[in-house]
């Protein structure tokens, strides 16, 4: 075997070898960017629930504080009317 042969073929084995990682990082590089687009679609996906619940939650409370103030309206003159005729 030739100097020259062996040469190229170490030449050859290098390029494999070279081509072969190249494809390797860039499949884990892939996989790491879905990887990030998924973890960032899910906490997306939690914050806007969050935001929905924390909505739903404050319009209950506004909802039975409204009931409250009402009830305190109706019932607050029958109360007092009723507390003076007992004296």
């Amino acid at each position: 075997m030739s100097l020259e042969r062996l040469i190229e073929e170490v030449r050859a084995r290098n390029r494999a070898a070279l081509e072969a990682e190249q494809r390797r990082q860039a499949e884990e590089r892939d996989r790491i960017l879905q990887d990030r687009d998924q973890r960032v679609a899910k906490l997306r996906a939690e914050i806007a629930h969050q935001s929905s619940t924390d909505v739903a939650r404050e319009r209950v409370q506004r909802l039975a504080s409204a009931k409250l103030e009402a009830r305190k309206r109706v019932f607050g003159p029958a109360r007092r009317w009723t507390g003076s005729a007992r004296c």
